[in-house]
């Protein structure tokens, strides 16, 4: 099973979709579920354009501003 996160265009900077996005804790209880219902070797990536492309998730790839 591959965990997918769609990605979506909505703002022109991190600071205008912000308030809207869910929080590192939300985020680390939806991948626990999807640990538990999928497993823990499941891989990640994100998903571009509707699904027509896609990127895989790496530590270099997540970075704090």
């Amino acid at each position: 099973m591959v965990i997918t996160i769609r990605a979506t265009r909505e703002g022109y900077s991190a600071s205008h979709v912000a308030g809207n996005s869910m929080t590192i804790s939300e985020l680390m209880d939806c991948l626990q579920e999807m640990a538990d219902a999928y497993g823990e070797d499941s891989p990640v990536v994100i998903s571009n354009d509707n699904g027509y492309t896609y990127g895989s998730l790496s530590w270099d790839s997540v970075d704090a501003k």
